[in-house]
């Protein structure tokens, strides 16, 4: 595959990212935020894909006002994800009222800190910034090599028994770039007469897992949010129903461990990529 070729996966990819941060502009809208980080991921596993095609070494990285703009709008989500879940889960008790505030009061300081850095143009920039650098080339065999890694590393998390929390998420990630230079790719490979890095079959199965892994990550990231610097400001019966909250998620939390760690130690999604 051709620098071309890769230029036009790159413009289509900045495409998808420009539709949603024009509406992030606007709004903040929550779709709008998940969209924008989905194809940021995308893009980054792109980048990590073709830095293993350099034949200097050099490392082709997420551009900094994007991985910037990623980094904000996903604690921003957090905290809108975090207000909802509040709500629902006290829909039919007393809404710990002390707490939500405090939530709002953050999410209002994130969004004047996200548009105090925000540049109009700074999408168009940093696709270019990536053009400088692209190799000139992508064989086949290094996207396979690749994917090689990526399960390595999956392998070697399993068998180290998942023991704490950041070995999901590290396997999730993992599996999502194996996810998305499928995705990227497909129509590519069948352009130059190679065979799919997946079926469609074994790609839902990972996708399934990486849906799961999401929840334990989303439980992980909601306990976070009551942190005890927060919880010091607000009453103590309030206090003590959040407190109630949290160990409630650390049980769910422990729960979806154990059943997505079985699920990954029986994973065979990754068998037809490492025969290739």
């Amino acid at each position: 595959m051709r620098v071309k070729e890769t230029k036009h996966i790159i413009k289509g990819l900045f495409k998808k990212l420009n539709k949603p941060f024009r509406e992030i502009q606007k709004t903040f809208d929550k779709d709008a935020i998940h969209t924008f980080r989905v194809q940021t991921k995308k893009l980054r596993s792109l980048l990590r894909l073709l830095s293993s095609s350099q034949e200097n070494g050099a490392e082709l990285k997420l551009p900094k006002k994007i991985k910037k703009a990623y980094s904000a709008l996903g604690k921003i989500r957090d905290i809108q994800l975090q207000l909802k879940e509040i709500k629902e889960t006290c829909k039919k008790t007393s809404q710990p009222d002390e707490y939500l505030s405090i939530l709002k009061k953050e999410l209002k300081q994130r969004k004047k800190e996200f548009e105090r850095g925000l540049k109009k143009n700074q999408l168009s920039y940093s696709r270019k910034k990536i053009y400088r650098k692209l190799p000139l080339k992508l064989p086949y065999k290094n996207i396979c090599q690749f994917l090689h890694q990526k399960i390595a590393s999956i392998l070697a998390l399993v068998n180290a028994g998942l023991s704490d929390d950041i070995d999901l998420h590290s396997t999730r990630k993992n599996i999502k770039d194996i996810i998305y230079i499928n995705e990227i790719y497909k129509e590519a490979l069948k352009r130059h007469d190679q065979p799919e890095l997946l079926n469609k079959g074994e790609l839902k199965k990972a996708a399934a897992l990486a849906d799961e892994l999401g929840k334990f990550i989303d439980k992980w990231v909601s306990m976070s949010l009551l942190q005890p610097g927060w919880l010091k400001k607000i009453g103590p019966e309030e206090r003590k129903q959040l407190q109630s909250i949290c160990s409630r998620w650390e049980i769910e939390k422990r729960s979806i461990r154990k059943h997505v760690s079985g699920k990954l130690k029986a994973a065979t999604f990754f068998s037809q990529v490492d025969k290739q």
